[in-house]
Protein backbone atom coordinates (compact mmCIF):
# COMPACT_ATOMS: atom_id res chain seq x y z
CA UNK A 1 0.00 0.00 0.00
CA UNK A 2 2.78 2.46 0.90
CA UNK A 3 4.61 1.60 -2.32
CA UNK A 4 1.64 2.75 -4.37
CA UNK A 5 1.49 6.05 -2.45
CA UNK A 6 5.17 6.68 -3.02
CA UNK A 7 4.81 6.01 -6.74
CA UNK A 8 1.95 8.52 -6.97
CA UNK A 9 3.95 11.42 -5.48
CA UNK A 10 4.51 13.94 -8.28
CA UNK A 11 8.15 14.68 -9.04
CA UNK A 12 9.18 18.31 -9.35
CA UNK A 13 9.65 19.34 -12.92
CA UNK A 14 9.41 22.37 -15.16
CA UNK A 15 5.65 22.58 -14.86
CA UNK A 16 5.47 21.84 -11.13
CA UNK A 17 6.41 24.14 -8.28
CA UNK A 18 9.57 23.02 -6.50
CA UNK A 19 8.55 24.66 -3.24
CA UNK A 20 5.92 22.37 -1.80
CA UNK A 21 5.62 24.22 1.50
CA UNK A 22 2.09 25.37 2.26
CA UNK A 23 1.45 29.04 1.77
CA UNK A 24 -0.56 30.90 4.35
CA UNK A 25 -2.37 34.10 3.52
CA UNK A 26 -3.44 34.61 7.11
CA UNK A 27 -1.96 37.73 8.66
CA UNK A 28 -0.46 37.07 12.09
CA UNK A 29 -2.04 38.96 14.98
CA UNK A 30 -0.43 42.28 15.89
CA UNK A 31 2.18 42.30 18.63
CA UNK A 32 1.19 43.67 22.02
CA UNK A 33 3.51 46.48 23.21
CA UNK A 34 2.96 45.34 26.82
CA UNK A 35 4.85 42.15 25.96
CA UNK A 36 7.86 44.12 24.67
CA UNK A 37 8.73 46.83 27.23
CA UNK A 38 12.14 47.56 25.68
CA UNK A 39 10.72 48.65 22.32
CA UNK A 40 10.66 52.43 22.39
CA UNK A 41 8.93 53.21 19.08
CA UNK A 42 6.12 51.14 17.58
CA UNK A 43 5.26 53.48 14.73
CA UNK A 44 7.16 55.78 12.41
CA UNK A 45 4.98 58.65 13.62
CA UNK A 46 6.04 58.08 17.24
CA UNK A 47 9.69 58.13 16.18
CA UNK A 48 9.22 61.30 14.12
CA UNK A 49 7.51 62.99 17.08
CA UNK A 50 10.40 62.00 19.32
CA UNK A 51 12.96 63.36 16.84
CA UNK A 52 11.07 66.61 16.38
CA UNK A 53 10.96 67.17 20.14
CA UNK A 54 14.71 66.80 20.63
CA UNK A 55 16.32 70.03 21.75
CA UNK A 56 19.94 70.99 21.86
CA UNK A 57 22.54 73.32 20.48
CA UNK A 58 22.89 71.36 17.24
CA UNK A 59 20.48 69.28 15.21
CA UNK A 60 22.84 66.31 14.92
CA UNK A 61 23.72 66.99 11.30
CA UNK A 62 25.48 70.34 11.60
CA UNK A 63 29.13 70.83 12.39
CA UNK A 64 28.68 74.25 14.01
CA UNK A 65 26.56 75.39 16.93
CA UNK A 66 23.41 77.37 16.18
CA UNK A 67 23.66 81.10 16.60
CA UNK A 68 21.79 82.52 19.59
CA UNK A 69 19.34 85.34 19.10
Amino acid sequence: MVDKLVLNIPKPGPGLATNLLPTSKDIPPPLDPKDYPNVQFWTAKAFETYCNNLTGKTDGLTTQQKQCG
